[in-house]
């Protein structure tokens, strides 16, 4: 009880609640659905400004693979990484623009299978949606944060936009996309434990490397490499994010979890490596969701579909320190 305080903490504590309700005022906000319009369709997101006297900078947040929607859950459940990243971010002023990918949440086009996706698509997508913050006045500066795949989609859709001004790679893949399979799965099903899955997957791998499809998909492999997702894995193994990262010249900033089991930190020290101008943040007992976890993949998993799990605070802190700076 407060009343049992001694003078010189209830003094602290009365300081820290008005300084806490200020800061609320300080930076509410206005949340909107938005859209922008692209070919066969429309794409949706949410858009949260911080309320205030002069422009400020907007984060826009790129999600990595699978359908994701908005607050980074590739289903009716999951982390809810990304709202809490929005969230977070706002806190410290700065407003942020989280959207569906297509065929996800509420960005329905008009297509038919997800044989007709290409990973060009994606980057148009992003294009679409830098566009639409270029044309509102309220915002200082566009910054991108491209979680997993989404940094490799930034990097493209930022080469040829002179209106971005940062780039923050979270998590972000290192290699060409059927090389970062053949060792994520190879790691979870090593060869000499599982020959029959490593003897069907990689003739798979290597005739989508030539730009071949394959007609039969063992149906151990259906999740992964079934025939209508071939096309899209063909279109994304042509970008290397090692080269794609040397072609910018804006700040970029390159985070990485120690605890994530999908990308390593040997990944990132490879980005870093191939653009020494970026900087390098390794957050400790991060996970590739941006939770707190081990190493030990089945309490990894738990953390993939616990919305309430905060993140980690120190990625907040380093976002806003690269944002801000």
């Amino acid at each position: 009880m407060i009343s049992c305080m001694p003078n010189t903490l209830i003094m602290n504590y009365c300081i820290v609640t008005i300084f806490f309700f200020c800061t609320q005022l300080l930076h509410g906000q206005t949340i909107d659905t938005v859209s922008v319009y692209v070919p066969k369709g429309k794409l949706e997101g949410t858009l949260s400004v911080v309320s205030s006297d002069k422009p400020s900078p907007v984060v826009y947040i790129i999600a990595g693979s699978g359908s994701n929607d908005r607050n980074g859950n590739p289903g009716e459940t999951g982390s809810n990484c990304h709202l809490m990243l929005s969230d977070s971010l706002l806190k410290y002023g700065i407003s942020t623009l989280r959207v569906d990918k297509r065929m996800s949440g509420n960005s329905k086009l008009a297509i038919e299978s997800e044989e007709e996706v290409t990973f060009e698509d994606f980057v148009s997508d992003a294009s679409a949606w830098i566009d639409f913050l270029v044309d509102r006045e309220q915002f200082s500066e566009i910054i991108i944060i491209g979680h997993s795949q989404g940094g490799l989609v930034a990097m493209l859709a930022a080469q040829n936009n002179k209106h971005v001004s940062k780039i923050v790679s979270l998590a972000g893949q290192t290699s060409p996309i059927l090389d970062v399979l053949r060792k994520q799965l190879y790691a979870q099903f090593p060869k000499d434990k599982y020959p029959k899955y490593s003897g069907a997957l990689e003739p798979i791998l290597e005739s989508l490397e030539r730009g071949e499809t394959v007609d039969t998909v063992p149906m151990i492999l259906q999740s992964i490499v079934r025939s209508s997702v071939q096309p899209f894995l063909i279109s994304w193994s042509r970008y290397n994010p090692t080269d794609e990262i040397k072609k910018l010249n804006i700040p970029i900033s390159i985070i990485q979890g120690t605890t994530d089991i999908q990308v390593t930190v040997q990944d990132a020290q490879l980005l870093y490596k191939a653009q020494p101008d970026a900087s390098l943040s390794l957050i400790e007992g991060m996970n590739h969701v941006l939770k707190p976890a081990p190493m030990d993949r089945m309490e990894q998993m738990k953390t993939y579909s616990d919305p309430d799990l905060p993140i980690v605070g120190e990625l907040v802190a380093e976002l806003v320190k690269f944002i801000k700076r």
